[in-house]
């Protein structure tokens, strides 16, 4: 990459032959220079808990910030086709009048321009900063500079030595896209670096449960159903383990005051409107028979109190028994101080409010013991092997730590409902959404990764881009847009869920696009999770089955790469790779695909409305 970066420029000259010699090239020096200049590498406020993740942040940013101003000069605006790039704008009609001129360039300047395009082709998918930061230091100097014979200044070295130091330290955080996944975890969020053609890193390495594929056992219904949703759900176990699940999501399962279980009462009482604690021990059993693991839903955010206290409020609990025959006899102490609806004596809240019933002090050493103790109840003697933790923006992330480390442990699967809104404007969802998703990362972040978060991110963007633009699913690092582009391995990629979609409908994804939209989530990174009514109540259990298929056979998981080549308004390509294999994958309505179709030896393996799938061994 060290070579000589000369200028084209109009001439008017009677010499049939040109050559680039002649050119001066301080001009193109000065037109990449102010966007290649060592303020790229300006490091910005960080928020990380480690020399060694601080190290890494800087570098993403200094990689990315430079990467982002060459691309810029080079490629156009997928999302503005219209405004052409510096390369467009100033070099190619350079070449272009001397074509129209009739004349020939030498040797010597077919050969500079041969090394320009490479030069610039590099320049867009290099991932390595060492590289960047020579160029960039090289932009800054005479055009001698650039000769290979001459020795790098002082500067440029150290420069240069500092950062194949730092990036041969930092290569053991990789995420999806060549970025380190912790450059994301602070605050302003700048997306980790990303190269559209870099080789691809080592996957992100999930503990444990990298290759989990989530099925939402149940929809907003499923209490009301006849015979009991328990016993109901026995009947699709096999079929659960063979389309390829490897967990299944099961209701609230604790008694409650609302039929689906989100206002539960007594923690130890598990008669509910799916069933009793006998058939929900045989519906885990026969999903483990299959293979499959049980996620409990767990709402420990708010608890339903059985007697009320001398106002009259509910907030007595003294008719709860744990399993060792324990009264639980919690009362006021036990509700936040600030609970504007229950005047609690406890804590202050360490999140946010729930109107509908007490918040529960989760600051209080006693209160969360005992809760991680019914939590090993659930998992000791119930069979849950993973929780899915309901309204979890309710307490702190410090406590849902202590629920999982001192249960399931950092090596079974576990998923947070962190739900914000997303940004909108005038016009709808605007294009960026970098501060949604940043806030998934810190929650995530400060449970120190022991639980994953639902990617309310890429839902929102993605029910957007199949509705004709899909250029929304490439961010300006040219990566995926939503949580599964900066922290893939704990980002939980879904297209609907009870709440969304079903009978509730609050935030439905378009049912003409479903299959694109699950032939998204289920061939890229990130951990899938397939709705209930979407795969036995619907016409998609065929699709469904035969992408987990492909994910599973190529060896896709949470942390693979993926290096996305067009992002445009009715076309997706992007190629993902996988421990044992790869798949192409287009998206839209555009049948032509030009430059984007996969090679010779991929073969294609599934198509539906609006996507089609290829596949090749490693």
């Amino acid at each position: 990459l060290l070579v000589r970066l000369p200028l084209l420029k109009r001439v008017s000259t009677p010499s049939r032959a040109f050559s680039l010699a002649t050119c001066e090239p301080k001009s193109i020096l000065n037109e990449l220079a102010p966007t290649l200049t060592d303020a790229s590498f300006a490091p910005r406020s960080i928020s990380t808990s480690t020399k060694t993740r601080e190290s890494r942040v800087v570098q993403a940013q200094s990689r990315n910030g430079l990467r982002l101003r060459v691309q810029a000069l080079v490629t156009p605006n997928p999302r503005n086709p219209q405004k052409k790039s510096w390369w467009q704008r100033s070099i190619q009609p350079r070449i272009a009048d001397l074509r129209d001129q009739n004349k020939e360039l030498d040797a010597q300047s077919r050969e500079e321009i041969a090394t320009m395009l490479e030069v610039m082709q590099q320049l867009t998918s290099t991932d390595n900063t060492a590289t960047l930061k020579r160029i960039a230091a090289y932009t800054t100097m005479d055009m001698e500079s650039w000769d290979l014979s001459k020795t790098i200044p002082s500067t440029a070295a150290s420069a240069v030595a500092e950062a194949e130091a730092g990036a041969e330290a930092g290569e053991d955080g990789a995420s999806n896209n060549g970025g380190v996944a912790t450059a994301v975890r602070q605050a302003p969020p700048p997306p980790p670096a990303a190269m559209e053609e870099a080789p691809a890193p080592p996957a992100e390495q999930s503990p444990g449960y990298s290759d989990t594929i989530l099925l939402q056992g149940f929809e907003w219904e499923s209490c009301k159903k006849e015979g009991g949703w328990y016993n109901y759900l026995q009947t699709f176990a096999d079929k659960i383990g063979a389309a390829g699940f490897t967990h299944v999501w099961l209701p609230p399962p604790s008694k409650s005051v609302a039929d689906q279980g989100y206002l539960p009462g007594q923690l130890y009482d598990l008669t509910t409107k799916y069933g009793g604690e006998e058939e929900l021990k045989a519906v885990i059993g026969m999903l483990n028979k299959s293979g499959v693991k049980a996620v409990a839903d767990i709402v420990i955010n708010h608890r339903c109190a059985d007697k009320q206290d001398e106002n009259g409020e509910w907030t007595l609990y003294s008719d709860e028994v744990d399993h060792q025959g324990r009264l639980l006899n919690w009362g006021k102490w036990a509700i936040t101080g600030d609970d504007p609806n229950f005047n609690g004596q406890g804590n202050q809240d360490t999140g946010e409010n729930y109107d509908a019933a007490p918040d529960l002090d989760h600051a209080n050493p006693e209160l969360r013991a005992a809760l991680v103790d019914w939590l090993n109840w659930l998992k000791d003697d119930i069979g849950f092997e993973g929780w899915r933790f309901d309204f979890a923006k309710g307490y702190a992330p410090s406590c849902l730590k202590q629920y999982v480390s001192e249960t399931v442990g950092p090596e079974s699967f576990c998923v947070s409902e962190i739900w914000y809104p997303c940004q909108y404007g005038p016009e709808g969802l605007k294009t960026n959404q970098d501060a949604h998703r940043q806030t998934l990362c810190n929650w995530v972040d400060a449970t120190e990764g022991l639980s994953s978060a639902f990617d309310f991110t890429t839902k929102a963007v993605l029910q957007e881009a199949v509705k004709g633009e899909l250029w929304r699913l490439a961010d300006n690092s040219n990566k995926m847009p939503g949580m599964s582009g900066w922290w893939p391995s704990r980002a939980c990629t879904f297209i609907d869920n009870h709440d969304t979609g079903g009978t509730q409908n609050h935030w439905p994804f378009p049912e003409e696009h479903l299959g694109m939209g699950y032939a998204y989530i289920l061939t890229h990174p990130g951990i899938p999770c397939v709705f209930w009514m979407h795969f036995f109540d619907g016409l998609l259990e065929a699709e469904i089955t035969t992408l987990i298929d492909a994910r599973k056979r190529n060896g896709i998981t949470a942390g693979s790469h993926v290096s996305i080549k067009c992002a445009e308004s009715t076309l997706y390509v992007a190629e993902i790779t996988g421990d044992v294999g790869k798949l192409y994958v287009k998206l839209g309505s555009q049948y032509e695909m030009g430059p984007f179709l996969p090679s010779a030896d991929y073969t294609q393996l599934t198509f539906g409305q609006n996507y089609c799938i290829w596949e090749k061994p490693l």
